[in-house]
């Protein structure tokens, strides 16, 4: 582990300096109403007139827990080919992918794959999410890659394929990754990242346990935009158990616990543990408040599975 971060830490070293000098040299603009694209973040759409179910063709689930959540979208970003000096990864994509057969066959969601995936197409399917989602979906974003954090301004950033490690323009800002987020009008938003020094997108408050409403329905009337990482402000490995990373496959682990209906706080207690048993890797639950989160909100897995 100690090895590949000191490998990318020497091949962006140009990029960070970059970013040293003009932090927001990533970051986008927001695109003008109803509009989206790849240069852009995508504004949210007014909700002043819902969309209906019918208009939205939504599929009838066999089983349901929780059948206010209308629709369940999971955009699953595996990065493990890079280009130059950057060191490529073993296991993010096999991460996302088996992640991904789970959210599908266990927890009903529709899952959109990016593989290797550049950020014109990362921003496009973020884009995506916005413009589709409706106030009572679930959603889920999850990244495995490279992260890095610059120390000087205490920013982090994605690392997408094709980026450069001299000029860091086509990384992806935590900055666009938050407002993208607050974007995105479903009232269940969780975003998963596994990747180092994925704890800066986790710092703005914990989510509290004690604070977390008790009855699901109370839960679903909130706004909860909640943030898992792989670990705190340190780097991560690449690999640790059947060739995905010791995050991951803890994950997947809990995933599979999920009988009914599962809080995010809960899932991520034991994940926590689990990992720390396993390496000296911190994950963090944190809520998304410049997002608009809401006090008493929390992520909520839930079993459902169609026809």
């Amino acid at each position: 582990m100690a090895q590949m971060h000191e490998q990318k830490s020497r091949a962006v070293e140009n990029a960070v300096r970059v970013l040293e000098q003009n932090p927001s040299i990533a970051d986008l603009k927001s695109c003008a109403a109803g509009g989206g694209g790849v240069d852009c973040i995508a504004v949210r759409p007014s909700l002043s007139v819902p969309q209906s179910a019918e208009s939205r063709s939504l599929r009838v689930a066999k089983v349901s827990h929780l059948p206010t959540i209308e629709r369940k979208v999971a955009l699953l970003i595996g990065i493990g080919e890079y280009e130059g000096s950057i060191p490529k990864l073993a296991s993010p994509v096999k991460d996302v992918q088996e992640i991904g057969r789970l959210y599908r066959e266990q927890l009903g969601y529709e899952v959109r794959m990016l593989p290797n995936a550049d950020k014109a197409a990362i921003i496009r399917e973020l884009n995506r999410l916005i413009l589709e989602s409706g106030s009572n979906d679930s959603v889920t974003v999850m990244y495995a890659g490279h992260g890095h954090l610059v120390e000087k301004t205490q920013r982090g950033y994605w690392i997408p394929a094709k980026a450069s490690a001299d000029d860091p323009r086509q990384w992806i800002s935590n900055n666009d990754i938050a407002k993208a987020l607050e974007n995105i009008p479903a009232k269940q938003i969780m975003l998963v990242s596994d990747s180092c020094y994925s704890g800066t997108l986790a710092r703005e408050a914990k989510i509290d346990k004690a604070e977390v409403l008790p009855n699901s329905q109370q839960v679903l009337a909130r706004r909860s935009v909640t943030v898992l990482t792989s670990g705190g402000d340190e780097p991560v490995p690449d690999q640790g158990r059947d060739g995905h990373s010791v995050f991951a496959w803890h994950f997947m682990q809990q995933l599979k616990n999920v009988t009914d209906v599962s809080n995010g706080v809960n899932v991520f207690e034991q994940l926590s543990e689990d990992v720390k048993a396993d390496i000296p890797q911190t994950p963090q639950y944190g809520a998304g408040i410049t997002s608009g989160h809401q006090r008493g909100g929390d992520y909520l897995f839930e079993v459902r599975r169609y026809d």
